[in-house]
């Protein structure tokens, strides 16, 4: 399914007897009509797409087509997590979790190629973690079953098998993991916040359409160098999206699940940046909010923000948009990485290249129309990074020669827009959670130091010169104790989300970042907001090294453990950038 496309995705559809016992999804399950020049954001609900599912028993996820169940394109191919619980039926359920809670499931493969589920930064024994080493074959099963211990926090589940994670994950095999406990059910008692009204989960896709409006995937050998970009951005399944919201607090789960977009988001009313209060990154709540204005998210990782619209007027209209940034996609010769990209150009060399070559120049921002979108009030002077137009080279704008939403340009998400209705004012406490002092790590012992370097290897990304064998383990960690990993991005590179399976992490420092990220660090160390509490994702820009603290005595997992590291760019990891490491046996028994 590497290089799946339509016909082909329906043909195997079609192949795939046990999916036949599936309930089917009528054409105009999910029409919806366009409000106020937009679509309804769909809420997490009882059932369906996307609904709210507290597992009571054992749960049986089935991965399997699901034609007509992605919103508004009733005739597109799409494969979905089926569940059933009390007579409800769900697609992709977010699954609400309470820690110290035994969940408990089965995974069914009703593909016609091996899958496996990967909690995606979830506490659990390697086995249970969906290493690709154990995805099954088509018609088999594969029982779950772990304690819950993981902080309260934004996890999300999503396919693991080798080669095969980027197609499956982006036809549609991806949901969230939420854990919640008795701290994390204070806090939003407090802020009177309520799980799909008020808190909401924001899936953040970009997708490829054909001139029907089906989903298409087949990325060229550059695009699996590079990335594949979409030409159409979802939200919850959904474009254009259009939350009506109250005169309160929000909060916002945002989940980056595309193959390799970045995004760089920002808040916006009448084209002036508004304040979003950073409240959880990947591992749940940080210890103190942190204001901020814009902030990126790289595929893999969580953030969970807090917008205060008591003081908003009725009618006013928030935007949550895509701030153009420098990509950074072309720091090497691209000449024998598949050609299209021609040489390696500097912002200040590129000039006004960005958004497809356009000449940007003079361009007026307010009411400019994407595709297939309105954009937000923006002024002119929003394009400018760092002091020079923002530019992505000639080639990349153009989206990897694919012809769709150039990464790094500027496009809307989702549309928030206020109704009437009194203000419900809610006062955000100084402390959110309590978290080890992160000075305390850098000053205390660290038993060892590890570099792991990112580079390209002819048209193949390598960690430390290596790729992907599946049955090797060149990395071992000898003592279960806590360590420094540091990731180092050649300069004549592209950025890499780096992912550790298993340990949550600490950010202790970043070195060598590029101006439109270091302009955001939050103290000497280069660290961002957004590297603050616990990670499990974290983006490193070409010539930058992000420093890392793991403690490897927590989780105590039993008996020896092999674990992944890889970028969260599925075409990369797919392709090889990935690394097994085992961990030594632990105390347990």
């Amino acid at each position: 399914m590497s290089a799946l496309t339509r016909r082909e995705f329906l043909k195997q559809a079609a192949l795939t007897g046990l999916a036949l016992s599936l309930p089917s999804w009528p054409a105009t399950a999910w029409s919806l009509p366009k409000k106020n020049g937009g679509n309804p954001l769909p809420l997490p609900g009882p059932s369906g797409l996307y609904g709210l599912l507290a597992p009571e028993g054992r749960l049986t996820l089935t991965a399997a087509p699901a034609q007509g169940a992605l919103p508004g394109r009733p005739g597109s191919p799409f494969l979905a997590y089926h569940a059933t619980q009390n007579g409800a039926v769900f697609l992709n359920p977010i699954l609400r979790l309470q820690r110290g809670q035994d969940f408990q499931a089965e995974m069914v493969n009703s593909l016609t190629e091996p899958t496996i589920i990967h909690w995606h930064g979830v506490d659990t024994d390697w086995r249970q973690s969906g290493h690709p080493l154990l995805a099954v074959p088509p018609g088999e099963r594969f029982p779950i079953r772990f304690p819950v211990t993981n902080r309260a926090g934004t996890y999300w589940y999503h396919p693991h098998p080798h080669g095969l994670t980027g197609p499956q994950t982006y036809f549609g095999l991806a949901s969230f993991f939420l854990v919640e406990d008795e701290e994390e059910r204070a806090l939003a008692q407090d802020l009177g916040l309520e799980l799909g009204l008020t808190d909401i989960p924001l899936l953040l896709q970009d997708k490829r359409f054909d001139a029907k409006g089906h989903l298409v995937y087949a990325p060229s050998a550059e695009e699996k160098f590079m990335g594949s970009l979409g030409d159409t951005v979802l939200v919850n399944g959904l474009d254009q999206a259009v939350l009506t919201a109250s005169r309160r607090l929000y909060r916002l789960r945002l989940l980056n699940g595309s193959t390799a977009r970045i995004f760089h988001l920002e808040l916006t009313s009448q084209g002036q940046p508004q304040p979003m209060v950073l409240m959880g990154t990947d591992a749940g709540l940080i210890g103190s909010p942190v204001s901020m204005e814009r902030f990126f998210l790289a595929p893999g990782e969580r953030v969970e923000i807090l917008v205060d619209l008591s003081r908003a007027k009725e009618g006013q209209e928030f935007v949550l948009a895509n701030r153009p940034f420098d990509p950074m996609h072309q720091e090497m010769d691209m000449a024998g990485h598949g050609g299209g990209h021609g040489e390696a150009k500097s912002p200040a060399a590129a000039g006004h290249a960005g958004m497809g070559g356009m000449d940007m120049s003079g361009m007026k921002m307010d009411g400019m129309d994407m595709p297939g979108m309105k954009m937000p009030n923006m002024k002119k002077d929003d394009m400018k990074m760092g002091g020079h137009d923002n530019a992505q080279g000639d080639a990349h704008g153009d989206a990897h020669g694919q012809g769709g939403l150039a990464e790094g340009a500027a496009y809307p998400l989702l549309r928030i827009q206020v109704g009437p209705g009194p203000a419900q004012v809610r006062k955000i406490p100084a402390i959110f959670s309590s978290l080890p002092d992160l000075s305390a790590i850098q000053t205390g012992s660290l038993a060892n130091t590890r570099d792991f370097t990112l580079a390209a290897r002819g048209q193949e990304w390598t960690i430390s010169g290596l790729t992907y064998a599946m049955h090797e383990t060149p990395v071992r960690v000898e003592a279960r104790e806590p360590e420094r990993w540091r990731f180092v991005n050649q300069v004549r590179s592209m950025p890499h989300p780096m992912h550790v399976h298993g340990y949550p992490f600490r950010v202790l420092s970043r070195q060598g970042s590029p101006a439109q990220v270091k302009g955001l660090a939050v103290n000497p160390s280069g660290i961002l907001p957004t590297d603050l509490g616990f990670k499990d994702t974290v983006l490193v820009w070409p010539g930058e090294t992000v420093s890392l603290a793991l403690d490897f005595s927590t989780p105590d997992y039993a008996g020896e453990q092999t674990f992944l590291m890889h970028c969260h760019n599925l075409e990369h990891e797919d392709q090889g950038m990935m690394l097994n490491f085992t961990v030594a046996e632990g105390t347990k028994s």
